[in-house]
């Protein structure tokens, strides 16, 4: 299943520039004192002419990838 634009940032609880501007730039998330920010990958999509869509799957298995768990943390 396809989503356009709109809908993957609204499945991701993101604005849709940001969306925009990781699927283009990739992103940086904040680092704490004395550590290197970890970079995020250019979110997958598919362009068909001028109209880009994100697959579901992709969506999720991105969402998936930058899971943080609280408890395996020191």
């Amino acid at each position: 299943m396809y989503l356009d634009e709109k809908k993957a940032a609204k499945f991701l609880d993101i604005a849709p520039i940001t969306l925009r501007v990781m699927r283009c730039n990739g992103s940086k998330t904040l680092a704490r004192k004395n550590e290197q920010p970890a970079a995020i990958p250019k979110i997958p999509y598919s362009k068909f002419g001028r109209t880009i869509r994100y697959r579901l799957e992709d969506l999720e298995q991105f969402a998936a990838a930058h899971r943080v768990d609280p408890s395996a943390e020191g």
